[in-house]
């Protein structure tokens, strides 16, 4: 799920996703509370974007190793997170 405190940032985000081919599922409404460590951002009035899963082993000891990850989802948001940050220093 997409989260964040305002549409430019959603939507720069979304763009970067899916120019690396990742698709966004679910956007939380704006005004509401985000889930995870973006949370305290939006109680102290800062800007963020995030996204968060929704895993049930989450956090989970299960949830470790490589057989519990894909290397190339991960790399595709790590694309999508540095085209993001590049496009906001340049702005």
């Amino acid at each position: 799920m997409l989260q964040a405190s305002d549409d430019r940032l959603e939507m720069l985000l979304g763009e970067a996703m899916t120019s690396v081919g990742l698709k966004v599922d679910r956007r939380a409404p704006r005004g509401r509370v985000p889930s995870g460590e973006a949370e305290a951002v939006h109680r102290r009035g800062g800007r963020y974007v995030s996204i968060i899963g929704s895993s049930a082993l989450f956090h989970n000891p299960d949830d470790r190793g490589p057989e519990a990850i894909n290397p190339d989802a991960i790399a595709r948001f790590a694309q999508a997170f540095t085209a993001l940050a590049r496009q906001l220093a340049n702005a």
